[in-house]
């Protein structure tokens, strides 16, 4: 029989559930980015297809179709910033339930000296911007608004710049209002 309270029983418990769901969460969140960057790949595979004579398919075309994966491209930067945020929940609910163990229980200090996970409930933040794959995405997302606007004809060099300042700025309040709103909800 274990010295657990019933209460510790279920936590220990719900500490499984949730690491697991929290190791499921950073997967769905790398597969999901490797099926972005399969999406990001279709201007390449376009432009290996077209026959340079094809009077049906047009550089303004293509245009069109970069301006349109720009815009797809949004909301997979919406959907991986819920994907990181879900996981972020997770690793602070692990970590409170590490911090129930560490710090309400008589834990001798030789066991204390070898923890090393965290145990503060607000860490990791939401609101983490500069995550690589959040960066790669807006870049791409970028690239292809201007590539678009650049074969629809619209060449000039203060509209790429106004435009890919507007992008980057729209992907990064984006990302700070969804985990601010997600902070509040589960602070």
């Amino acid at each position: 029989m274990s010295n657990l309270t019933q209460f510790e029983e279920f936590l220990l418990k719900e500490y499984e559930n949730i690491a697991k769901a929290h190791f499921e969460a950073q997967k769905q969140f790398a597969v999901f980015f490797r099926y972005y960057i399969l999406f990001a790949s279709v201007p390449i595979l376009i432009l290996s297809t077209v026959d340079k004579n094809n009077k049906l398919f047009t550089m303004d075309i293509f245009g069109y179709v970069l301006l349109f994966l720009s815009f797809v491209g949004f909301f997979f930067y919406l959907f991986v910033i819920n994907l990181k945020n879900e996981a972020t929940l997770y690793s602070r609910t692990v970590n409170g339930i590490r911090y129930h163990f560490y710090h309400h229980q008589s834990v001798s200090s030789n066991l204390t000296s070898i923890q090393v996970l965290p145990t503060n409930v607000k860490k990791p933040t939401y609101n983490s911007w500069n995550n690589p794959v959040l960066i790669i995405i807006m870049l791409l997302n970028t690239l292809f608004l201007d590539l678009g606007l650049y074969y629809d004809s619209q060449r000039s060099i203060m509209l790429f710049i106004t435009i890919s300042c507007l992008t980057l700025a729209l992907h990064i309040i984006s990302n700070i209002l969804i985990s601010s709103t997600q902070e509040k909800k589960y602070p």
